[in-house]
């Protein structure tokens, strides 16, 4: 009797029916836009202007080589700065190379064959006391210093071009797309405003008149602005990558049909009957009960056909209704939708390097060398090759107004 009940019991399991496992789709993988570029910096303010005026028919023979000099600085060597549009002004930096850019500027003048009297020897007697101590000391020409200036700017606009577009979905995978002209010149102003870190211009500017002492005539008129860039990442990226993130359709679910309905009633009702006959035959053997009206056994063949019939029915529903499991292509957004409408990314494919830290081993012995390097001021290093550079091309524009 035991073998019937568990029989019926595991009927009414099949009665409740099978079920496919969910359909479930892997998560579409990202694939980029992504924009190529060349960067072009250019400078707003122009080229920077150098000036060499003569203003004296006979200034190349009062400015021949042996002539006595010397260079009058401004007061406190401060002056209205005249440097190039764009540049920030900064009024007291010179305060403090006052006398290394004087020093510069005798140093180049003597090696090209002047004799120079010190600045020093005419500061602090203004002007007009400068003149008298200069034509005192046998000064022939008195170079009044009106600018010794340095200065930095923004090193200018960035010009892009040959702007190139393409899809890519991994590394080496890349197809051109073409894109519309609102495409490309949205993603020309996204890359000119991207942030130049590092880049900046500094300026050395130096005005000056050449006066001869004896007459106090003006003779030659010289400004020049020299610029160094320095820091200007040489690395910048031209590609950058746009992230653009792939759908799928809803997975399908398994619907049962008419013929899994009809077999679960069938298979419902054998199970019932396979049931009632165990039943009936557990009271007959205990109670003893009497002839009934239709035999346990007559109740379990029917109970055991409607089972069968009802679970071959839910079986071949169950694969007429296979849910289908192929995974269907991803839908993205078209390139439009995504190139230069966010936060650009670098290089997705890149891998990290590897590490090439070794794990520490025993040894025998150690040394410990403890060692200490003086600290560099950038800043004052640049201001020396800017000073240079600048003297030097005075010099240069001196010895080419005399004609060598």
């Amino acid at each position: 009797m035991r073998y019937h009940l568990l029989l019926s019991f595991i009927a009414m399991l099949f009665a409740s029916g099978c079920s496919h496992a969910p359909v479930v789709y892997p998560p579409a993988p990202p694939i980029y836009y992504a924009v190529s570029f060349e960067r072009v910096r250019t400078t707003e303010g122009g080229a920077l202007p150098r000036q060499s005026d003569v203003l004296a028919q006979d200034a190349a023979q009062q400015l021949r080589l042996g002539q006595k000099v010397a260079f009058l600085p401004p007061d406190s060597c401060t002056t209205e700065s005249v440097s190039p549009s764009g540049a920030s002004q900064n009024n007291t930096s010179i305060l403090m190379r006052c006398g290394a850019l004087l020093a510069s500027l005798e140093a180049e003048v003597a090696k090209a064959g002047y004799p120079v009297v010190s600045w020093q020897a005419l500061k602090g007697s203004g002007a007009a006391g400068s003149q008298e101590r200069a034509r005192a000391l046998g000064v022939n020409i008195l170079f009044e210093v009106n600018q010794l200036s340095q200065e930095s700017r923004d090193p200018g606009a960035r010009q892009i071009s040959n702007l190139r577009f393409s899809r890519e979905e991994g590394p080496g995978r890349a197809l051109p797309v073409p894109v519309m002209p609102e495409v490309a010149e949205r993603c020309a102003r996204q890359l000119s405003s991207l942030p130049r870190s590092g880049e900046r211009e500094y300026l050395s500017t130096i005005n000056l008149k050449a006066v001869e002492v004896a007459t106090g005539r003006a003779l030659w008129l010289y400004q020049n602005t020299v610029v160094e860039l320095v820091e200007r990442n040489e690395e910048d990226q031209s590609k950058l990558y746009y992230r653009a993130d792939g759908v799928r359709p809803p997975p399908p679910t398994a619907e049962e049909g008419m013929l899994g309905t009809i077999g679960r009633i069938l298979a419902a009702g054998g199970a019932v009957g396979v049931g009632v006959g165990a039943l009936l035959a557990v009271m007959e053997e205990e109670e003893a009960v009497a002839e009934p009206s239709s035999t346990p056994g007559d109740l379990m063949l029917a109970g055991g056909v409607g089972l069968g019939a009802g679970l071959s029915l839910m079986g071949l529903d169950y694969l007429m209704n296979t849910p289908d499991r192929t995974v269907p292509a991803a839908v993205y957004p078209a390139e439009h939708q995504v190139l230069c409408a966010s936060e650009p990314q670098f290089n997705p494919w890149s891998t990290p390097a590897p590490s090439t830290a070794q794990a520490p081993t025993a040894q025998y012995s150690y040394t410990f060398t403890q060692t200490a390097a003086a600290d560099r001021d950038l800043s004052r290093e640049r201001a020396e090759r800017l000073t240079r550079k600048s003297t030097e091309d005075f010099a240069r524009a001196l010895l080419a107004v005399t004609g060598r």
